[in-house]
């Protein structure tokens, strides 16, 4: 068990990444694919992750999603799929980029190359799914995320489960995924995370004693709009609007 909270805490000392693509070459299952990665994942001496704090892998939640695998017998997606999805009725998630491929029913990322915007039906391969491949619609996002709000389902896991997901391990501020620090606005502990695959920035901001979240997305994925979307945060939490919301949640 601590070993598989090290991996959640990204204190296992895994590199960042594989070369993803090559492995995706190699032409078989996912399954098969994640297997690979484990064998090279555990074919280097880790690094000292404990003593500079944590070091953020995807590899490590690649590693992750194929204990799952081992253990049930089932893919990851479709593990997702049937324990998360279908159960907290995220009918529009689903992996890799959004939409059909070739058609336009559904926004496309874009990567900025020699200063020109240019849509694609990218992302990262498969094998990746665990480190971040999931797309779905803000409203379905906020399905995930109501998990850590006090008004949220607690019908996947009991809240005293998830609260010990999101507590760091003693000097660290890191904890299943998240970076769990303080604000006065949300009432104390907060987490918040931002995601990209140089198609898409994700960011989102979690206040559970608040019962309040704030999530924002857009398809262009480089750093300019990743400080945009840090912004367009700071703006919600700077409105008139938002301050009055908070001080009537908080007087109840």
């Amino acid at each position: 068990m601590q070993r598989f909270r090290q991996l959640l805490d990204e204190t296992a000392g895994f590199p960042p990444n594989l070369d993803w693509w090559a492995i995706d070459r190699t032409g078989g299952s996912l399954i098969s694919q994640r297997r690979l990665a484990v064998e090279q994942a555990v074919s280097v001496a880790p690094a000292d992750a404990t003593r500079s704090g944590y070091l953020y892998s995807n590899l490590g939640y690649v590693v992750l999603g194929a204990v799952l695998e081992k253990k049930t017998g089932q893919a990851w997606e479709d593990l997702m799929r049937t324990r998360l999805f279908e159960r907290l009725g995220m009918a529009s998630a689903g992996f890799g980029p959004p939409g059909t491929k070739g058609l336009v029913d559904a926004p496309w990322g874009h990567r900025v190359t020699d200063g020109r915007v240019e849509p694609s039906q990218t992302d990262n391969p498969p094998i990746f799914g665990p480190a971040g491949t999931v797309h779905c619609s803000i409203s379905d996002w906020a399905r995930f995320v109501s998990l850590f709000l006090q008004s949220g389902s607690q019908t996947l896991l009991s809240p005293r489960t998830l609260w010990t997901l999101i507590t760091p391990a003693p000097g660290l501020d890191y904890a299943g995924g998240w970076l769990v620090t303080s604000r006065d606005w949300g009432g104390g502990t907060v987490m918040t995370m931002t995601g990209r695959n140089t198609y898409w920035v994700s960011v989102v901001w979690v206040a559970p004693r608040r019962n309040f979240a704030i999530l924002v997305s857009t398809n262009i994925g480089n750093d300019r709009f990743v400080k945009m979307s840090d912004d367009v945060v700071e703006k919600i939490l700077q409105s008139d609007q938002l301050a009055s919301l908070l001080d009537s949640a908080g007087s109840h």
